[in-house]
């Protein structure tokens, strides 16, 4: 069984089918898939959220990062959270992660949320989006995380959301139901092209390889 964290899968089933199976035939390569380009950003706001270490350790830790143009995402990331969160008055918690398997046991996705975002509305859990391409479709977005509501509601949290550092915009979900047909539908695809994964012949000279910026 392969497992995707949340970010991962939600760029994967945005992509057009070919990509598809580029994207699942390079999960299961010896070299395990793509370098997490965010993952570091991510650790650095649930930091930074969570109270963990001051701002300015934060400015200083995204300055070790080697990588220019991974460091400028960090950057940028971190002061579009910050805007977010400016004026809006909330508390912040650490949250367990949940799991998704998928129905024919080929998958699971892992939602982990970078924060628990604590209102009078009761606690989000939140996870961050700071990916460049491909853009979101909501729809898709809510039947992603519709799984993942029940179990996070079991931590005592309404709903759960992801927040894109990219425009600012927050997809909560709160009650699974009106989206559960289309995430059936979108996990069972995901499954079926595991299946036929087989199918795509490999390119020559690496060209499916992960770009740097994902």
């Amino acid at each position: 069984m392969t497992n995707f964290g949340f970010s991962a899968f939600l760029k994967v089933v945005h992509l057009n089918e070919r990509p598809q199976l580029s994207e699942i035939r390079k999960r299961f390569a010896p070299s395990g898939g793509g370098y997490d380009f965010h993952k570091r950003l991510r650790a650095l706001c649930s930091d930074f959220c969570l109270g963990k270490v001051p701002v300015s350790t934060i400015l200083e830790q995204i300055k070790e990062i080697k990588k220019p143009a991974e460091r400028a995402s960090a950057l940028t990331g971190i002061t579009a959270l910050n805007r977010w969160i400016d004026g809006r008055s909330m508390n912040f918690i650490e949250l367990p992660e949940a799991r998704y398997t998928s129905a024919d046991g080929l998958y699971s996705v892992i939602f982990k949320p970078n924060f628990g975002v604590v209102s009078e509305g009761g606690t989000v859990a939140v996870h961050l989006w700071n990916t460049i391409k491909p853009s979101l479709d909501e729809e898709m977005v809510k039947a992603c995380l519709a799984p993942f509501v029940s179990p996070m509601r079991e931590h005592g949290c309404v709903s759960v959301a992801l927040l894109s550092l990219r425009n600012g915009s927050m997809y909560n979900v709160a009650d699974e139901t009106p989206f559960a047909r289309r995430s059936e539908l979108v996990y069972a695809h995901i499954g079926n092209l595991i299946q036929r994964k087989g199918e795509l012949p490999r390119r020559p000279h690496g060209e499916d390889r992960p770009s740097p910026e994902i």
